[in-house]
């Protein structure tokens, strides 16, 4: 039997569980007019929706999908402006439907929530979300520290590219934990995992061009990676889960976000 109980607060957070993995994280929702508590202690918060809320909803959403997915033109051509306004726009109740599907597939939400897989789409919508376990950079400079301890006890020359570096560190890595590739260059060597990030060599620049593949994500998305190593590509692999309020299963990710974790300020 539920109860209702009024909201204290216009501003207010949930938490959100994955059992299998034991872990928990925090996601907020805005404007929210009633709690829910349901009879196995946890709980879900729900806003009211008007008719007109949400086709607004529907219209901002469809203009996303139609931005983030270009059709014949190059992707640095997308207006990031635009994308920002539509992701604030569509911010509250993406999270709100999230987290009422908290125990959905990833791959499902993957295919519900296509509208912010662009990179910048990601990142900003990162930002929106309040009382993340830790900000983007932090996650950025527990890579880079990740990815140099593991070059050392690799003893990877540094006669090449950092990101040549951070490539080969990673799957040296990925072997010792006995998981899936999560990087890869010219094609996929193995089976096709949930989630991963292929790159196409150059001679001058180290990468020509790289997308992240996601399964069930209908289309390919474009990345941009240079010289200067891949620790922003990994910390950009956890946030895809922390926008989706999904833990990760990958070894790799989860040694990541508990790096950040416990070093933590």
């Amino acid at each position: 039997m539920s109860n209702s109980i009024p909201a204290t607060s216009k501003n207010t957070t949930s938490t959100a569980t994955n059992q299998d993995s034991n872990h928990t994280f925090t996601i907020s929702n805005d404007n929210v007019d009633e709690r829910v508590t349901l009879s196995n202690d946890e709980s879900m918060w729900h806003f009211k929706i008007s008719k007109s809320e949400q086709d607004a909803y529907d219209r901002d959403i469809h203009r996303l999908r139609f931005i983030v997915k270009p059709k014949g033109r190059a992707s640095q051509n997308i207006s990031i402006t635009e994308i920002n306004v539509l992701l604030r726009s569509t911010h509250k109740l993406r999270r709100q439907m999230l987290l009422e599907k908290k125990d959905a597939e990833f791959s499902l939400k993957v295919v519900q929530h296509q509208e912010i897989f662009h990179q910048e789409a990601l990142i900003y919508e990162y930002s929106l979300i309040k009382n993340k376990l830790f900000s983007y950079e932090k996650l950025e400079h527990e890579a880079r520290t990740l990815l140099d301890i593991y070059i050392r006890k690799y003893s990877i020359s540094n006669e090449h590219f950092l990101t040549e570096r951070d490539f080969q560190a990673i799957q040296k890595l990925c072997n010792d934990l006995d998981e899936s590739n999560i990087i890869f260059k010219n094609g996929l060597s193995d089976f096709h995992p949930q989630i991963g990030v292929l790159m196409v060599p150059s001679a001058k620049s180290g990468v020509e061009k790289a997308f992240m593949f996601i399964k069930n994500l209908p289309y390919k998305m474009y990345i941009h990676i240079g010289i200067t190593g891949l620790h922003k590509i990994l910390a950009f692999l956890v946030i895809v889960y922390m926008n989706l309020n999904h833990w990760p299963t990958h070894k790799l990710l989860l040694m990541l976000i508990e790096n950040s974790k416990g070093n933590s300020n």
